[in-house]
């Protein structure tokens, strides 16, 4: 019996909180998903919301998707019976709740739920797998060991000094206890997550984000006399959003016709439209909003002449190597995993974090040199394919996968 033959009996749960937006957690667990299924595993995410939108495009690979019960959302849709006031967030229904008491009953009462739910529905659906992502890590690997799981995979895809507090460690401390396996995706996350947590460094598996090379085509630079410089990323303070906004208003100084691109959508979006219009650039600036689709995602990309993330912390970037698949050259920060995507003078540029100046230099060094932009894209581009493809990431998965079964069957 082959190897793929013989996984085609082993269901895979991969648990995530969310699939409304559309950024590194959620993509990574999506392609994933579609990806594991080539490898003869059967697939089945669980979520606790997503959108109506299948903008990950679970469904058109038809990969289940179980939606668990959410008593917080359920609650704030109770109380909340008006119309949303900020019309700019995306995703669930969300519960303002000032008293920590009470905010801590009901996380309780989420973490309980899920627990529950979940031990049933690993059962049900004879779960071998159990692949834990973000918030519910903690119930999805405690509902993993009650229900009788054989390998119980926790992924953590932030830096824990940046994201978590004295609380949020412990809890992840208990994540790592229970787990067979922690994977993170670059050795910062690792060091990172050895000093924070203690854990011992066997035990952490660096396994790099994957990009789907057939998905994010190569394309060569259009010719037009509007240069287009973009960025994405959900619209949060940790994104460094206000120093994209000033770093292109100092580069407009020297390319006054340059358009800046900003993909995603959050609770700073507002903000980020008014800092736009104080800083007199708002005419060049477009908010495009989330993806919806591989095709737009692609589009974005090949429309750009430069990509940038000012990012004050990554755990690996998503964005800049799937601008990178797209032969587009980078500028980000040197933060995080970055380096370890965004090789510095190769396939893009580093610049410090919170450095306008810095960011807008390094942008109009590619602006204003046409050989260079394609030379770091071709270089970027390269990259993907021989050391971030998705294939390779599957094939680490998988190995991981085969050996954690093994020893479980011991």
């Amino acid at each position: 019996m082959t190897s793929q033959l013989r996984k085609k009996s082993i269901k895979v749960a991969l648990v995530t909180p969310s699939l409304y937006a559309a950024g590194g957690a959620e993509y990574h667990i999506a392609c994933l998903a579609r990806g594991l299924k080539s490898y003869g595993f059967e697939t089945i995410v669980f979520c606790a919301y997503r959108s109506k939108k299948d903008s990950l495009g679970l469904s058109s690979h038809g990969v289940p998707v179980v939606d668990f019960f959410h008593p917080q959302e359920w609650i704030a849709k109770k109380i909340n019976r008006g119309p949303r006031s900020d019309k700019t967030s995306s995703g669930p229904e969300r519960l303002h709740i000032t008293r920590k008491g009470v905010r801590r009953v009901l996380s309780l009462l989420n973490e309980v739920w899920a627990v529950a739910y979940l031990v049933r529905a690993f059962r049900r659906h004879r779960i071998k797998i159990v692949y834990a992502s973000q918030y519910y890590s903690k119930a999805a690997l405690l509902a993993g060991r009650l229900a009788g799981v054989d390998v119980l995979v926790y992924t953590h895809r932030n830096l824990v000094s940046q994201r978590h507090s004295s609380v949020d460690i412990r809890i992840l401390s208990y994540c790592c206890r229970m787990a067979d396996a922690v994977v993170v995706p670059s050795e910062a996350v690792k060091k990172d997550f050895i000093e924070q947590i203690g854990i011992r460094g066997h035990d952490v598996f660096v396994v790099p984000n994957g990009i789907d090379g057939t998905l994010l085509e190569k394309q060569p630079f259009q010719k037009r006399k509007t240069l287009v410089v973009g960025t994405a990323a959900n619209l949060t303070p940790v994104k460094g959003f206000e120093y994209f906004l000033q770093a292109a208003q100092i580069i407009l100084h020297e390319f006054p016709n340059v358009q800046f691109k900003i993909a995603g959508e959050g609770p700073l979006l507002s903000e980020l439209k008014d800092l736009s219009g104080k800083l007199g650039i708002s005419r060049n600036v477009s908010f495009i909003g989330l993806f919806h689709g591989d095709q737009e995602r692609a589009k974005f990309y090949c429309d750009l002449d430069v990509f940038v993330l000012s990012s004050l912390g990554e755990s690996f970037s998503y964005v800049c190597a799937e601008a990178m698949a797209a032969g587009r050259p980078v500028v980000a920060t040197r933060v995080g995993g970055i380096p370890e995507v965004v090789s510095e003078g190769v396939s893009g540029l580093l610049v410090e974090p919170k450095d306008p100046k810095a960011l807008a230099q390094e942008v109009c060094k590619l602006l204003l040199d046409n050989d260079l932009r394609r030379l770091m894209g071709d270089e970027g581009r390269n990259i993907i394919e021989t050391r971030l493809s998705l294939e390779k990431h599957l094939e680490s998965i998988d190995k991981l996968f085969e050996e954690k079964l093994q020893g479980s069957s011991l």
